[in-house]
């Protein structure tokens, strides 16, 4: 889900889900801070580098798979 992605006020903003109030003024927040947006943006990617692989991927859906077997089979 998005919290996997975005940790709030490091990687960007969240906001609670059909807050059309919050969404502005997160957005708006943006557009004003410019030197906090590029940070957020900056460590946004170093998380994805970090976290979202594909072979961090690959390597859990193996693991997920292997777990799938092992329940099976008890």
């Amino acid at each position: 889900g998005v919290r996997r992605v975005v940790a709030d006020k490091q990687t960007g903003l969240l906001v609670p889900p059909k807050d059309v109030g919050a969404l502005a003024t997160a957005i708006v927040w943006m557009l004003d801070h410019k030197a906090e947006r590029e940070e957020m943006g900056r460590r946004a990617r170093e998380r994805v580098e970090q976290f979202f692989t594909w072979e961090r991927h690959a390597s859990q859906l193996e693991e997920d798979y292997r777990e799938i077997q092992t329940t099976k089979r008890a």
